[in-house]
């Protein structure tokens, strides 16, 4: 069982044992999941990100403040955001190349996204 009270920060007084017990063995799990063996060393801090959003998931998920149902439309809601703004700069003559490269997208999905 692994110490996560850094990571937690001032939340980690908020929690009651059992959340806490909780959060510790789901972030356990979480370490031990296969694709940690598989990662890029030259990606750490992708993966840290990545990580954090991963225990946030978990601590939310046990103190009940938000869901995967959640998270999935926040996603989906984002997704058409930016599918509006490649439409939009489309639309204003911003060349393909510098929207795939503003919104971080592949050309092909950028052409994808505005029809072509």
């Amino acid at each position: 069982m692994s110490d996560y009270t850094d990571w937690l920060g001032p939340a980690a007084e908020s929690l009651t044992p059992g959340q806490l017990e909780a959060f510790t063995d789901a972030a356990d799990a979480y370490y031990d999941l296969p694709f940690h063996a598989q990662r890029d060393p030259d990606d750490a801090i992708a993966d840290s990100a990545e990580d954090d959003y991963a225990l946030t998931a978990i601590l939310q998920d046990i103190l009940m403040e938000s869901s995967l149902m959640t998270a999935a439309r926040e996603v989906r809601e984002a997704q058409d955001a930016l599918t509006g703004w490649v439409r939009g700069m489309a639309a204003r003559g911003v060349p393909e190349a510098r929207i795939a490269e503003q919104s971080q997208l592949a050309r092909d999905t950028v052409r994808k996204r505005i029809g072509k």
